[in-house]
């Protein structure tokens, strides 16, 4: 694959599009808001304030008129997140969406994973990733390493009896066999400059014509196998790095609106978005949410070995985070979305680094490189569940808590990868009942140790 723009040349993750993953390049220069803008006037999207310097944000940095947030343009105050009783559960009886990475069953040699193999009494919808949009006719297409007999496989599960009561992270109650739906797109999708579909995405959407063209393609798609509904994974609308170009934002709005006007409530829709806020800031939040049934959240790879220096080393910091969660969902907030149609992203993987030493194992701590390859998946820098857990069994590995990061971290040696598991996710998913979400996406199920 390609690197994104921003990346050190030498950066390759063979899992940008396994993890659906957000590599974000933290170079990308924000659009100026206020005074500092073309025309000296321009608000920020997702009604965030303007602040003096004529930037974007939702903290009193940005939001205090007292160190200069400028009111003609915007609102100057902050908005809280929203609140609930955690006993309403409103995430952990609401969705619970499980992405399942059909390419496993090619590229491990290990920890396979096949659609019938998958506990749906876990899940009330399945997600099977990803499907491609051919660059030329708009049309949706199976990836190469995909097949009929692997589609209808998934699609059977939402015909799968279930056990009367099921066991799930927050207790026993009877669930119906999951929803399965198809994902569209990727992180690999749009992430290489010069490949054939680096654009697709943006030319698609960019007349009605191919929109059309999408649109009755997928509901063939759909209709052909199964599927009850699309996850679209665009990454990233508007940001030239990924392909997109600056109309994107009102294009994905009339995309969305289309489907819905062609699926009316026969085939749900659903899309995610990332935490990285000047990529949130090419959605216009509040014009989709009249049209999708839910936006999944991807509250994962905040950080990585990516974030190395020109020396080759950087500091150990945990890629989901839940007190940088919290930060990076204000904008949603600002925008003023409606929470129950939000889903907290939880991920089934770690990622890991090599310490520069073995006796400075914590956060802010010294990292050299990525963490060894586990055996199944065969990445450095990544460890599914299945095989962090396989580490803890053997005793190779220690695992302890991280205070106030809901997550966990496991080290050896020199090794030190973070991640989460049932305690941290059930943790999180409480985080998200308080917050009034309407549920929780994992990436992805073959990555677990019980799918």
């Amino acid at each position: 694959m390609g690197v994104p723009l921003g990346f050190p040349s030498s950066y390759s993750d063979p899992w940008l599009d396994l993890a659906g993953s957000q590599l974000l390049p933290k170079s990308s220069s924000p659009t100026p808001c206020g005074r500092a803008s073309s025309s000296g006037s321009v608000g920020c999207p997702l009604n965030m304030c303007c602040s003096k310097g004529g930037f974007c944000g939702n903290t009193d940095s940005y939001c205090s008129v007292d160190q200069g947030c400028q009111s003609s343009v915007g609102p100057c105050h902050t908005v809280p997140p929203p609140q609930c009783n955690s006993s309403k559960r409103t995430a952990s009886s609401g969705r619970s969406i499980g992405y399942y990475s059909g390419s496993n069953v090619h590229v491990r040699p290990c920890d396979i994973v096949r659609p019938q193999d998958i506990d749906v009494s876990r899940y009330t919808h399945l997600y099977y990733t990803f499907a491609n949009i051919n660059p030329t006719t708009f049309a949706v297409e199976q990836r190469p390493q995909d097949n009929d007999t692997m589609y209808r496989a998934f699609t059977a599960l939402s015909r799968k009896s279930s056990t009367t009561t099921t066991t799930t992270r927050d207790g026993k109650r009877a669930r119906p066999p999951p929803e399965t739906w198809i994902a569209v797109g990727g992180g690999n999708f749009s992430s290489s400059p010069g490949s054939d579909t680096y654009t697709t995405w943006s030319d698609m959407a960019s007349t009605a014509e191919n929109r059309a063209a999408f649109v009755k393609s997928l509901v063939a798609f759909m209709e052909k196998y199964g599927f009850q509904g699309v996850d679209l994974d665009w990454e990233y609308p508007g940001i030239k790095a990924y392909g997109g170009a600056s109309p994107d934002t009102e294009k994905l709005v009339r995309l969305v609106k289309d489907m819905r006007d062609a699926f009316g409530r026969r085939f749900g829709i659903s899309m995610v978005l990332p935490h990285h806020k000047p990529y949130l800031m090419e959605y216009d939040l509040k014009a989709l949410e009249p049209y999708v049934d839910s936006f999944g959240f991807m509250a994962y790879d905040l950080h990585g070995i990516w974030e190395k220096g020109s020396d080759g080393t950087g500091k150990v910091q945990g890629q989901a985070d839940i007190r940088e969660i919290g930060m990076a969902m204000t904008p949603l907030w600002s925008a003023g979305v409606d929470p129950a149609k939000i889903n907290l992203g939880l991920p089934y993987y770690g990622r890991g680094y090599t310490l520069k030493s073995e006796t400075c194992a914590d956060l802010g701590c010294t990292f050299t490189g990525p963490s060894v390859p586990g055996k199944c998946a065969q990445s450095r820098g990544i460890m599914m569940l299945s095989e962090i857990q396989q580490l803890l069994g053997e005793g190779t590995a220690k695992s302890s808590t991280i205070p106030g990061a809901m997550m966990k971290k496991l080290t050896w040696s020199d090794q030190w990868v973070g991640y989460d598991d049932e305690d941290t996710m059930r943790q999180k998913t409480q985080w998200a009942d308080g917050k009034c979400l309407g549920g929780v996406m994992y990436w992805s199920v073959d990555q677990d140790v019980h799918p």
